[in-house]
């Protein structure tokens, strides 16, 4: 007979299992992230190979820092995050589209976010809607640090100056927190960053 004890720690035995497998692909996701930083930034104008050297150093310790630290963590959602889970729940297994079934209150503001938790968790039949929000927040780091890099360099000319601002993107103990608290947050970020740019273009 195998008791709730040892039935508990086969669900965290996995889960860790599965943790790491989660790190090591998304490892390669920042090495495929890294390659496409440095293969467009090649291309801009650089005289010191040391400065190169270090710059690619910062990326490939700023992307693998993300990965490490936003993809071995445990998803502890705050409260907000599963009101949107609930909506998720509801919705992959036809039961409603409301938080409580006949109760028409819409509860959630973050329709991006919902709309890809609803669509990832479609595809891959996953219940798991806190670890597929966390997953979603790890690729949206990667991807603004990678937008962060060449808007810094836009805005500063150096590339030292996009090297540290990707350094303290990855680094900022917030990102981590609100990885795991499984928001939106991320997403939003990507859309700020984005709009700042263009605005900056538009100015000039």
């Amino acid at each position: 007979m195998i008791g709730p004890g040892s039935e508990a720690g086969s669900n965290l035995s996995g889960y860790i299992d599965g943790a790491f497998s989660r790190y090591f692909a998304f490892l390669g996701l920042a090495l495929v992230a890294g390659l496409c930083l440095f293969h467009f930034d090649h291309r801009l104008p650089e005289k010191s190979r040391a400065v190169v050297a270090s710059t690619a150093l910062v990326i490939s310790l700023s992307l693998g820092w993300i990965a490490l630290t936003r993809v071995l963590q445990f998803p502890i959602c705050g409260d907000d995050s599963y009101i949107d889970f609930r909506y998720i729940r509801n919705w992959v297994n036809g039961i409603s589209f409301d938080y409580n079934p006949g109760e028409k209150v819409i509860g959630f503001t973050s329709h991006i976010h919902l709309i890809l938790l609803y669509f990832l968790c479609s595809i891959f039949r996953s219940t798991d809607v806190a670890l597929v929000s966390q997953m979603i927040n790890a690729v949206f780091q990667m991807v603004n640090a990678v937008i962060i890099y060449f808007f810094a360099f836009d805005l500063f000319s150096k590339r030292s100056a996009a090297a540290a601002a990707i350094f303290v993107y990855a680094f900022d103990p917030y990102g981590i927190q609100q990885t795991i608290f499984g928001k939106e947050t991320h997403i939003l970020v990507t859309f700020l960053v984005l709009s700042i740019w263009a605005m900056h273009h538009k100015r000039q």
